[in-house]
């Protein structure tokens, strides 16, 4: 499945992927966390930039979405941890995009 993503959506995404799983989940994460990351031909476009747990880039480059290639097993994994921080109330503003573009995707 295809998602097109802007800069603040990819790094709040690469934040709730889940650390803990399955070897075959936690595989299927980290192929997901490569398509979702950033290279380094865009890291230099967008100057990204990180300083401990700030993340800074070209915030006019930033909002530019970029058609994210994600598997069916990795597309349940991310609905599965938005609906975790629905539930327990943990969403926040930063989530809201992508709830609309995954969880309600799917209803």
């Amino acid at each position: 499945m295809e998602f097109k993503l802007n800069v603040p959506e990819r790094l709040t995404l690469l934040s709730i992927l889940p650390q803990e799983n399955n070897f075959i989940n936690i595989k299927i994460i980290r192929e997901a966390s490569l398509n979702i990351g950033f290279n380094d031909k865009e890291s230099v476009e967008l100057a990204i930039k990180q300083t401990g747990e700030n993340i800074s880039f070209d915030a006019k480059k930033g909002i530019i979405e970029k058609p994210i290639e994600i598997g069916e097993r990795a597309y349940s994994l991310i609905c599965e941890e938005l609906e975790k921080l629905d539930q327990t109330k943990k969403l926040t503003q930063s989530h809201f995009t992508l709830y609309e573009k995954f969880v309600k995707r799917n209803k």
